[in-house]
């Protein structure tokens, strides 16, 4: 009877999973199946034991799901859950697992294995303080990691281990007891804590994980730990680390941990302020020790020092002044910035320091994150003696052109650096276009080596006033820094035809007073917003080349009356000329903007009676050479120009066809299709020729 009941079931669980697998995303593997992700939209989700008859026995990392999940409930299939399945989820208050499952169990809704030796993670609504069992020794990676409503935590005696990440980024976490029976801190267990203010390390603790290996350290010696220490990196309302006195590792001096002899300094809490003195018994400085330290304005770096770790000093924002001690074997400081002794490599420079610098010529490289957090640069010049670079060098000079004179230089990997670095692009009515402001690496014509970005940065040929992204056969005009008036975008750049102008290249360019644009006869593609905002501009020619013109593209340009297009109709959509009264007011205000007259050539295809909303014209005006009104009168040499209605036509005159130097003569309005032109100068030349114009 046993066994018939347990094939009905099986066939019972066999007739449900049509809808319930279907709410799972899984792999199968020698006959068993691992969850991957939820589909569904119920936040209470129950996993199956089976899936088309195959049993259910893992779930694997990051549990993907499009729902808020509330509860979870495992099966007793379950022989494997990945480290971090369920993390990210932030309505998650209830883990349950299934009392026959022999692997896993839960109580008051956290996740245990089955002896409740390992917290393996906590659901991510957990609040307030909840208590750890007397039964846990071992808490494991990324236990409680983003549970931002966690308040306070007392690691019991028991434990003896903490996993890395175990409270990572709980943000309202202020308090932490860690058990006198903890040994080992794994990396970065604490990080991105941002409330919490004090931590005790207990006499028993024998290893503070560092976050990596293979660290390049700038000077002599050998690393003492595999990495940065990263404990309570980003804690920046920490004002203290404070070790016990019994313990043989570590120690802390004024709020800072060092190893027991004080002969390293391993890391300072994130609140940390004022002016430092490094001790006389430090040799070595930890990477990134300070980092982020924002509050640091100062520091002195004694003879004893020997060796400094990558980004010991990084994004300290309002650090300004490093000195060394003249009889250091090792370092120097020039005007607070800090350099090896043989003056070869520029290590750090302050975050706090603001305006134009240029790295004086001679410097071979540049350290790892030795600008990184200078968000007060605004223009960072490079020689071309620099020849290599560390990671992250220029992580978040968010504010910085950074433009290199010589050839791309090598970027040197040094291990893990934890800094995150922003974007050029900064978003404009739903769409990303260059930042002139934002942090970019610029180069010149003629350099080598350089790719579209380089460290992780945008990187742009540098052609005043353009910049640009050059092909192996074209350009694309990514931004302009130049001043207002009339400007010209270029047939070639660089020996390269100029092809495009990008999204918002002259957006808002207002601004900068811009009333006239050239375009050159290589253009193919305008962008998106290209000439949005473009107040002043009153009418622009386009080239026959140009093909497709972007969404926007002429948007909000209130005095834009004419555009003269002198090829076939290009691709455009209905908002090419949009406009709306409140701008840049959002939602937007429809309003129907003074028209835009577009006007075509004769024998150009694709036209109709508008485009984009807009009248079209034929612009069709010609000199009449035939006639009583063509030749010399009393008032000047004159003929008739005919054409369509009220168009405008300028007349240009030079002296030689050969190097032609045309200049504008007389505007006219063929009021009713016909004007009379007349030149009373003519006879000051030997010889005259003239020509129609747009205007």
């Amino acid at each position: 009877m046993k066994l018939w009941n347990l094939v009905l079931t099986g066939l019972f669980l066999l007739g449900l999973p049509a809808v319930v697998q279907a709410q799972f995303t899984y792999t199968t593997n020698s006959g068993a199946i691992t969850i991957t992700g939820y589909t569904g939209t119920n936040g209470n989700v129950i996993i199956p034991d089976l899936i088309n008859g195959y049993p259910v026995t893992g779930i694997n990392v990051f549990f993907y799901s499009t729902a808020s999940l509330t509860s979870i409930t495992i099966p007793d299939s379950v022989t494997n859950i990945a480290s971090g399945a369920f993390e990210y989820q932030s309505s998650l208050t209830n883990i349950m697992v299934d009392g026959q499952n022999f692997f896993y169990s839960s109580t008051n809704g956290i996740l245990f294995d089955k002896p409740q030796a390992t917290l393996i993670r906590a659901p991510g609504a957990i609040a307030g303080s909840p208590t750890i069992p007397g039964s846990v020794t071992s808490i494991g990676a990324g236990a409680f990691s983003d549970c931002a409503r966690l308040t306070g935590i007392t690691v019991p005696d028991s434990v003896t281990n903490l996993g890395s990440q175990a409270f990572y980024s709980c943000g309202s976490l202020t308090n932490v007891s860690i058990g006198a029976g903890v040994t080992t801190i794994g990396s970065d267990a604490l990080a991105f804590c941002s409330s919490l203010t004090g931590i005790a390390i207990p006499k028993n603790v024998t290893n503070i994980v560092g976050t990596s290996s293979g660290i390049v350290r700038i000077g002599s010696g050998t690393p003492p730990v595999n990495g940065p220490i990263e404990m309570v990196a980003n804690c920046s309302s920490l004002t203290a680390i404070t070790v016990d006195q019994q313990n043989l590792f570590y120690s802390s001096t004024n709020g800072i941990l060092f190893d027991k002899p004080q002969t390293t300094l391993l890391e300072a809490p994130g609140a940390f302020a004022g002016t430092y003195v490094i001790p006389g018994s430090v040799t070595s400085i930890g990477a990134e020790a300070f980092q982020n330290c924002s509050g640091l304005t100062s520091v002195a770096i004694p003879i004893s020092v020997t060796n400094i770790g990558n980004a010991a000093f990084a994004a300290c924002g309002n650090l300004t002044d490093m000195t060394v001690d003249g009889q250091n074997l090792f370092y120097l400081s020039v005007s607070g910035i800090l350099f090896d002794k043989p003056q070869t490599t520029l290590i750090q420079f302050p975050g706090g320091i603001g305006g134009s610098y240029a790295v004086s010529n001679g410097i071979i490289r540049l350290g790892s994150a030795a600008f990184s957090g200078c968000s007060n640069l605004t223009r960072l010049t490079i020689p071309t003696s620099v020849t290599n670079v560390g990671t992250s060098t220029f992580a978040n000079c968010s504010h910085a052109g950074i433009y290199f004179a010589g050839n791309a230089p090598g970027i040197t990997l040094s291990g893990s650096i934890g800094i995150l670095s922003p974007g050029i692009l900064s978003p404009i009515l739903g769409n990303s276009f260059y930042n002139p402001t934002a942090e970019a690496v610029y180069y010149l014509p003629g350099t080598s080596g350089w790719g579209t970005t380089f460290d992780g940065l945008p990187a742009y040929l540098s052609v005043p006033p353009f910049v640009c992204t050059p092909t192996s056969n074209s350009i694309t005009i990514n931004g302009f820094n130049g001043s207002g008036g009339s400007i010209t975008i270029p047939d070639v750049i660089n020996d390269l035809p100029v092809t495009t102008v990008a999204s918002g290249v002259f957006d808002n360019a207002a601004g900068l007073g811009l009333t006239n644009i050239i375009i050159g006869a290589n253009l193919t593609t305008i962008g998106s917003y290209a000439f949005a905002a473009c107040t002043s501009l009153t009418s622009i020619t386009i080239p026959s080349s140009v093909t497709n013109i972007g969404s926007y593209a002429f948007a909000f340009c209130d005095n834009l009356n004419s555009v003269y297009f002198q090829g076939n109709a290009p691709s455009v959509d209905s908002s090419v000329f949009f406009q709306w009264s409140n701008f840049p007011i959002y939602p937007p205000i429809y309003e129907p903007p003074t028209p835009t007259t577009v006007y075509y050539m004769p024998g150009t295809t694709g036209w109709g009676t508008t485009i984009a909303g807009q009248p079209t014209v034929l612009w069709n005006p010609r000199a009449q050479t035939s006639g009583a009104s063509f030749g010399v009168r009393a008032n000047g040499f004159g003929f008739n120009i005919t054409g369509t209605s009220n168009l405008i036509v300028v007349v240009e005159a030079c002296t030689s066809l050969s190097n032609p130097d045309w200049q504008p003569v007389q505007t006219n309005t063929l009021t009713t299709g016909s004007v009379y032109f007349s030149d009373p100068h003519w006879t000051d030349y030997p010889d005259r020729f003239y020509r129609l114009r747009s205007p």
